[in-house]
């Protein structure tokens, strides 16, 4: 709790006292709430009892989290734990609510000119959906695991967004644009600085 006061996502008051503040409390609302609940599920949890042997180990090719998973990643585990792979599913959803409504608002610019995006590793479609419903002109792609896109009904489809099954790292369908959330949220921030 100490360094979480230190860095700002609690305010700390007297020995072993701590309120929330305003980073603390959307950790409490309903788009970052899936967050905190992933990180405290076992899969999580038990990668943090396994820091210190993964700081020990030799090898480049695991993690904690594959050390207290089974050798697992966490996408793999998705796939293991139907009840894992929909609060992550969740999480992805939550994150991405927050950061289509910075794109659709203050930064859509950054989509100008663009008639096809492919949203990788896009989730539920989340963001795809969010664009498309701002930018009618722009036809999304959803790429993802298929145990990810399982759930999603066909009826889930519209004319402008598309789930397709597949793994990033072996293909990615030819677009206009291709959506990275994370490396699109730093971009934002440097939109909105």
């Amino acid at each position: 709790m100490k360094v979480l006061a230190m860095e700002g996502v609690f305010v700390a008051s007297g020995d072993d006292v701590y309120h929330l503040n305003t980073l603390s409390r959307l950790l409490l609302q309903g788009r970052i709430s899936p967050g905190v609940m992933l990180a405290t599920t076992p899969q999580f949890v038990g990668s943090a009892m396994h820091l210190g042997q993964w700081f020990q180990s030799q090898s480049e090719d695991t993690t904690a989290f594959m050390m207290a998973n089974g050798g697992h990643s966490p996408y793999a585990s998705t796939s293991l734990d139907l009840e894992f792979n929909s609060l992550f599913n969740q999480t992805m959803a939550a994150d991405s609510r927050f950061a289509a409504d910075l794109v659709v608002g203050d930064c859509g610019e950054v989509l100008k000119g663009i008639g096809s995006l492919v949203d990788v590793a896009g989730g539920t479609g989340t963001m795809a959906r969010a664009i498309a419903k701002a930018f009618p002109h722009i036809k999304c792609s959803v790429l993802d695991l298929p145990q990810v896109i399982q759930g999603i009904s066909p009826a889930d489809n519209n004319n402008n967004v598309q789930f397709i099954a597949g793994d990033m790292m072996e293909f990615i369908p030819p677009a206009h644009g291709i959506l990275l959330k994370v490396i699109l949220l730093l971009s934002i921030a440097a939109c909105i600085n």
